[in-house]
């Protein structure tokens, strides 16, 4: 056994959490114990920290040994944030197999194991003091912010493979790719995050028009039956709510509060640009 965790089994009044981490981790992996043993006394003091501090963080870190595997407890990282450049390529690298193979349901699975992960490192740096409140409100923030861009061009594939991509004409009678933007406000919106914040957003789109199946010609026209924008939007803004809220093993992803929104409850979820521009012009007072 490690040596600090020797010596804590002798003075500290609950023992037992370590023996249990043990028995747990080893029962999962045979490797992770000798992990153990071989973590130093400041990373054995971060980890034992954590787990005495949270039951969740504990149970969390025994159902993924494979944490250990990673180094979470690497004393050089956790002195500093995880670029956001670097969580995005991690993440990227971690999906990109089951994005090639349009397993969905495995990439959202990824996903919510990916946040778990990165929520265990930055609460290490939270209770061993490790930083600033106001950085670990900064990560917690930009880990959602990374969070919500993925579901949305998860979404976006799914949406756009199934029914078409959604265009406006420009004013030289072009047809152009509307955009999307999910918009943080709040909590979210000023990067002031803590572990158990909801997420105020809203959701834009750029400009009315219509879904093609293939890309538009200048002279071409919407068939018949083509959606336009709104409807295209709606239906994304609908399977970004429920790959975002919805709960399963790993937990579910963030709580998503729309109710800030043009109209609140009773608005719709979406809306265009001009059509927010409409709304604050008339409707939108100063706080």
């Amino acid at each position: 056994m490690n040596p600090f965790f020797e010596k804590l089994l002798l003075s500290e009044d609950e023992p037992q959490k370590i023996k249990l981490l043990y028995k747990r981790l080893e029962e999962s992996d045979p490797v992770i114990p000798r992990i153990l043993d071989k973590l130093s006394e400041t990373q054995a003091g971060y980890l034992y920290k954590i787990i005495t501090s949270s039951h969740f963080l504990f149970e969390e870190l025994t159902q993924h040994p494979e944490w250990l595997k990673e180094d979470i407890f690497n004393e050089e990282d956790l002195l500093s944030p995880m670029a956001v450049s670097a969580l995005r390529h991690e993440l990227s690298e971690l999906m990109v197999e089951e994005i090639a193979n349009r397993d969905f349901e495995a990439t959202g699975r990824l996903l919510r194991e990916f946040k778990l992960k990165h929520i265990f490192r930055i609460a290490v740096r939270d209770l061993n003091k490790l930083c600033s409140t106001e950085q670990i409100i900064l990560e917690l923030s930009n880990l959602a912010d990374l969070c919500l861009q993925s579901v949305f061009r998860l979404s976006w594939l799914q949406l756009t493979e199934k029914i078409g991509v959604p265009y406006y004409k420009d004013g030289d009678g072009n047809w152009v790719r509307s955009d999307f933007s999910i918009i943080g406000l709040g909590k979210l919106g000023g990067q002031e995050l803590n572990y158990s914040s909801d997420v105020d957003v809203i959701f834009v789109y750029s400009e009315e028009g219509f879904v093609f199946k293939e890309t538009p010609e200048p002279g071409d026209i919407p068939g018949s039956h083509a959606l336009n924008n709104h409807q295209f939007f709606t239906r994304l803004a609908e399977s970004i709510i429920s790959e975002v809220s919805k709960s399963t093993r790993e937990g579910w992803l963030y709580r998503i509060d729309l109710r800030l929104r043009p109209e609140g409850n009773g608005g719709p979820l979406v809306r265009s640009l001009e059509s927010y521009e409409n709304y604050y012009a008339q409707w939108g007072r100063t706080w």
